[in-house]
């Protein structure tokens, strides 16, 4: 019997796709130490959020220091360089560093400088820091509020119910993307979802 020769490399090329350039996959969600990503499969892109303290000052009760970065890449044959700077503002702080993604749900970060307070909690720049996933989450972006008294809707239309207004900087976690509306959770002490402009979030 004759086998057509297009249709062998067709099924030698989708045995092939798990090893092409740019192929990687890493799980959304809480990781060890601090840290939150959204990995978004289609673009391959990653996006995180890491906020740690160190120290403690007995006579304030509060910690003596705080790291707290975004940061935003691109992967490409499960490497990602990436930009990291403190969210809520212009991005003069930005420190460039790289994510090795070892599996599904374990990476990698390595950045090329500290961010300020931040030798006092994880040494980033000394060493390449372990991350390892505690909590599954469907992000497809970590994202943050641009500007204050931005409003959630019930569903994506600014005739809906108002459900929350934010009225202070808050980085958010984007499931999905609707028509210029993204739908996102966040942290409230009552309702944490709803929809949002897209126009009001910083998306990489």
């Amino acid at each position: 019997m004759k086998i057509n020769t297009y249709f062998l490399y067709l099924i030698f090329s989708l045995m092939l796709l798990p090893f092409s350039r740019g192929w990687a996959q890493l799980t959304s969600g809480i990781y060890s130490n601090g840290l939150t990503v959204a990995y978004d499969s289609t673009h391959q892109t990653i996006t995180g959020y890491f906020e740690g303290e160190g120290g403690f000052d007995e006579q304030t009760q509060q910690p003596l220091f705080s790291c707290i970065f975004y940061f935003e890449g691109r992967i490409t044959d499960s490497v990602a360089s990436i930009k990291s700077y403190y969210p809520f503002k212009e991005k003069a702080d930005t420190i460039v560093g790289i994510i090795k993604i070892k599996n599904a749900q374990t990476f990698e970060m390595k950045l090329n400088e500290e961010h300020g307070g931040c030798w006092n909690v994880s040494h980033f720049a000394e060493d390449a820091v372990e991350f390892k996933l505690e909590e599954k989450r469907n992000w497809k972006w970590i994202s943050y509020v641009l500007h204050p008294n931005a409003n959630i809707y019930s569903e994506p239309s600014d005739k809906k119910k108002e459900i929350h207004l934010i009225k202070k900087p808050m980085v958010v976690f984007v499931d999905a993307i609707m028509e210029g509306w993204c739908f996102i959770h966040f942290e409230s002490t009552s309702k944490n979802e709803g929809w949002i402009k897209k126009t009001s979030l910083f998306l990489p």
